[in-house]
């Protein structure tokens, strides 16, 4: 009990702090001009805070190393998730992976032979667009704008676990104007067998989609054009199905500093048909400003996990002041949003997280992490805060190291946000909903033409008198990996 009245008051001491970062944040944009933003773009990527990972289009990939190796085994043990063991191995002809999860051994497998390529196993599809969602054969696509799948040259990929979209096969035929690919097998997704095909000429693409469920068949069909265009690509896509007519339209433009990126899309059996998707950016190399708003969208009653999209209201806007290319000392970052309720008056959401570098010198740089979030109930706001700092260690391109501690105080049904540790270098947020203080590190080790790494996340469950904690005690979740580049520099 006297640890936690040391946390709630350095929580009060760090959430004073948090807010004069934010006011001094604001002052300092004052009325800068606030632009457009694409999700594609790799200049901007690096000037915001990493996205929480319920909101990411592939979270599992959080769990591995550089795409770069050739050969990758990773393992993982405790937390809230289950133990798992995964090898990807790859080259140009050829690239498979292995899983094996709580007694569940799964797996896949790509082949390439010039312009053809099979696929089989568990295997994701590539670019299978809105038709492949409404159809329940792959997962709802998170990203704005038109630029995702643009340039795939495969029909499908090995992928196991969440990344799976069907258990079977895959053959895919690329000619100078276009390709040929179908592919089918149990959808892990739904109930059931599907069948897709698709055609592509140019910029012009038809795909079709049978989906079988006892005596039970739906056909699903759609027609997409794709132009990419200096100023940006833009693409349209329209079908229908058994449930009704649905459709989607993606721009991207870029212009100097300015980025740009939106998406309609329409499903006419919804009890709101049609959402809008906006993201829109200014940056520069001192000072950078994003927003992203993300429509309305209520679903009819769903038929799976697949139909209802969770992008309700809500709106998010990202401040950078300071050269984040450099990370030099003095970089300030926040991100302020909130989500409205829902009509049983829970689902509400208030948040600020930010991340200032306090020092930085050659191979060591210092953050504070500060983060609130409010949660809205039927009858009120639950609150939580969190406050820490992250260490980064480097030694050139022999090792590499990143420790994270947090004191959280969480009200019942509350939380706030932090950084997440992950495998990936890109990381992400993390949603912090129990009290006490929270211990993450992340490093690896360049041994020759291999990388050896590992991560370790820990948090203190509090004590039998903090009525926030109450819940079962987790073990810490503890990841290692190794990764083979194929005789060349480790990735």
């Amino acid at each position: 009990m006297r640890r936690h009245r040391r946390i709630r008051r350095r929580s009060r001491f760090f959430s004073a702090l948090g807010l004069l970062f934010v006011a001094a944040v604001g002052r300092a944009f004052g009325a800068e001009a606030i632009g457009a933003y694409s999700s594609g773009s790799p200049e901007s990527a690096a000037a915001w805070l990493p996205d929480p990972a319920e909101n990411l289009d592939e979270p599992e990939r959080l769990a591995e190393p550089s795409g770069a190796a050739r050969l990758r085994l990773v393992t993982s043990q405790g937390g809230a998730g289950a133990p798992g063991r995964r090898l990807w191995w790859g080259s140009r002809r050829i690239e498979g992976t292995l899983s094996l999860g709580e007694a569940l051994l799964e797996g896949g497998v790509l082949v390439r032979a010039g312009s053809i390529s099979v696929s089989g196993g568990s295997i994701a599809l590539q670019d299978p667009g809105l038709v492949a969602e409404v159809a329940g054969v792959a997962r709802r696509t998170r990203a704005v704008g038109a630029t995702r799948g643009a340039g795939l040259r495969v029909a499908a990929r090995p992928a196991t676990g969440a990344a799976c979209d069907v258990r079977g096969a895959a053959i895919g035929w690329n000619f100078p104007i276009g390709r040929l690919r179908v592919a089918g097998g149990t959808r892990r997704r739904g109930v059931g067998e599907a069948l897709a095909l698709e055609g592509r000429v140019r910029s012009l693409t038809l795909r079709a989609i049978q989906v079988r469920a006892g005596t039970r068949r739906e056909s699903y069909g759609s027609v997409a054009i794709r132009r990419a265009g200096a100023e940006g690509p833009a693409s349209v896509e329209a079908g229908a199905g058994p449930l009704g007519s649905f459709g989607r339209l993606g721009l991207d433009a870029r212009q100097g500093r300015l980025e740009g990126a939106a998406r309609y899309q329409i499903e006419s059996w919804r009890d709101r048909p049609g959402s809008l998707d906006l993201e829109g950016a200014w940056t520069s190399r001192k000072v950078a400003a994003r927003v992203r708003w993300r429509s309305w969208s209520g679903p009819a009653t769903p038929r799976s996990a697949l139909s209802a999209p969770e992008d309700d209201g809500r709106i998010e806007v990202d401040l950078r002041l300071g050269s984040g290319r450099q990370g030099g000392a003095g970089v300030w970052r926040v991100r302020v949003g909130s989500r409205p309720r829902q009509a049983d008056g829970s689902g509400g959401e208030r948040f600020v997280v930010g991340d200032w570098t306090v020092a930085r010198e050659r191979g060591r740089t210092l953050h504070f992490i500060a983060g609130r979030r409010d949660a809205q109930t039927e009858n009120e706001w639950r609150r939580g805060r969190s406050a820490g700092s992250l260490l980064e260690l480097e030694w050139g391109d022999r090792a590499a190291m990143t420790l994270s501690v947090e004191a959280v105080r969480a009200g019942a049904g509350g939380g706030s946000y932090g950084p997440g540790l992950d495998v990936a270098e890109t990381g992400s947020l993390r949603a912090r909903t129990r009290s006490g203080v929270r211990a993450a590190a992340r490093g690896w080790l360049r041994i020759g033409s291999w990388r050896l790494g590992a991560a370790a996340d820990d948090e203190d469950d509090g004590t039998e008198f903090d009525e926030t904690t109450s819940r079962a005690p987790r073990a810490p979740r503890v990841t290692i990996w190794l990764a083979w580049s194929g005789g060349e520099t480790a990735p």
